[in-house]
C-alpha cells in the first residue's frame, strides 16, 4: 500500500471508528455497516480527490472486481445526499486531509449545515436573554419587598 493511502486510510479509520484492517478486505468481506460506511468513503475520496480508477481502487480495498468499487460510490452519493450523519463524517475526513469541498452541491450541503448551527445559537441567545429579563424581573420584585419591609419597620436599606 502506497504511503498516500495509507495517510487516507488512517483519516477514514479515525473518523469512522473502524480500524484500518478491517477497511482493507482479506477473504471474507464483513458486511457491517460501520465497516461498509468506512469503505465507501474510502472508495469516493480515491475515485474524486486522487483520481483513482476503480481498478486500482479494487486493488487497494480488496474487492473481488471492480464493480464493487462502482457499487460502493453510488451507494455513496445515495448516503451524502439523504443521510446528514454521514455528511458530516465525510466532511471531516476531508478536512483532516485538508482536501476543500468541490461540488456545488457539498458547498450547499456545508451552507445548510453552519445555517442550522447559526439559527441554534440564536435560540439559544433568545432564551439566555429571556432568562436574564426573568431574573432581573425577579431581582426588582424581591428589592422592592425589601424596600417596602425596610419602610414598614424603620430601618436603613442601602
Amino acid at each position: 500500500m502506497k504511503a498516500n493511502e495509507q495517510i487516507i486510510m488512517r483519516a477514514v479509520s479515525i473518523v469512522c471508528g473502524v480500524p484500518p484492517d478491517k477497511i482493507v478486505r482479506k477473504g471474507r468481506s464483513s458486511r457491517r455497516q460501520d465497516i461498509v460506511i468506512a469503505r465507501q468513503m474510502l472508495c469516493n475520496l480515491l475515485f474524486e480527490s486522487y483520481n483513482y480508477t476503480y481498478y486500482q481502487i479494487r486493488d487497494v480495498i480488496g474487492y473481488k472486481n471492480h464493480a464493487s468499487s462502482i457499487h460502493a460510490r453510488n451507494m455513496h452519493k445515495q448516503d451524502i445526499s439523504f443521510n446528514n450523519s454521514y455528511r458530516k463524517s465525510y466532511s471531516k475526513i476531508l478536512s483532516k486531509l485538508n482536501i476543500a469541498i468541490s461540488s456545488e452541491k457539498e458547498i450547499r450541503d456545508a451552507y445548510e449545515d453552519l445555517k442550522l448551527e447559526h439559527e441554534k445559537a440564536n435560540k439559544l441567545i433568545e432564551m439566555l436573554k429571556d432568562r436574564l429579563e426573568a431574573e432581573e424581573r425577579s431581582k426588582d420584585r424581591y428589592q422592592q419587598k425589601l424596600i417596602t419591609l425596610s419602610k414598614k419597620y424603620c430601618l436603613s436599606y442601602h
